[in-house]
């Protein structure tokens, strides 16, 4: 482990830490107590099981800006992403660039953003981007998930990184790229995800229409998936948005 001890280290990289790490050195035992305070290091309380809903977003339409390295455009989509996870009070791991294009995985549920109706914030997280995106130009897909998963860090003990893994996240990915093929509807969420968004006083604003299952990569049976529209009476202020923080 990399056993960050220094309490001026842990404030200078406070900023750039994603909330799980920040809650577990906030939890810890100050430099210099008595070692039966002391015990692990914090980022070994890390790794841990969690109920986590997961998003992959696709976006479209950067391949031009990317290939001018036109970085300003780029900055323009990330920070649109980033607002839009934080006005649920979701958590952005990454946005990338790889085979499938430019890729943003959003988490909620993991330890700083998790709450009670986390599917319907990931739910609503995926509308908004879909509509903010398009003010940009950019067209976007969306798969969303919800299921167990490994929320920890992954790496070499001088560099790794918080990580969620699990099928429900791999899902998740498969659900995106299932939605770009398809192009009717840019956002897919299977039979859980739908269930338990069906289940909040808010589900109204959400049209769910089912389709025929898909065959997943690494998934023996077809998984059934459920295209997502927004109803025109969600464009008003709801009371899903962060407010207070999340909670463990």
């Amino acid at each position: 482990s990399f056993k960050l001890r220094s309490k001026a280290q842990v404030e200078a990289l406070k900023h750039f830490t994603v909330a799980p790490v920040r809650e577990i050195y906030a939890d810890a035992a100050p430099p210099g107590a008595p070692r039966e305070r002391r015990g692990r290091a914090p980022e070994d309380n890390l790794a841990e099981q969690r109920h986590v809903t997961s998003v992959f977003v696709m976006v479209r339409g950067l391949d031009d800006a990317l290939e001018r390295g036109d970085l300003e455009r780029v900055q323009e989509c990330f920070a649109t992403i980033n607002l839009c996870v934080k006005d649920r009070g979701g958590m952005l791991r990454q946005f990338i660039v790889d085979d499938k294009g430019v890729v943003a995985i959003a988490f909620f549920g993991v330890r700083g953003h998790s709450f009670e109706d986390n599917e319907w914030r990931a739910v609503r997280f995926t509308l908004s981007v879909v509509r903010a995106l398009r003010r940009w130009g950019l067209q976007c897909n969306c798969g969303v998930t919800v299921g167990e998963g490994f929320c920890g860090l992954v790496g070499a003990p001088r560099r790794c990184e918080y990580a969620v893994m699990g099928p429900s996240v791999n899902l998740s990915a498969r659900l995106m790229a299932a939605a770009a093929k398809a192009g009717e509807h840019p956002v897919y969420v299977d039979e859980r995800v739908e269930r338990r968004t069906r289940e909040t006083s808010q589900q109204r604003l959400c049209g769910f229409h089912p389709l025929e299952p898909i065959q997943a990569k690494g998934f023996a049976a077809p998984v059934k998936v459920f295209g997502l529209t927004e109803m025109v009476e969600a464009r008003a202020p709801s009371a899903d948005r962060r407010g207070g923080g999340g909670g463990a």
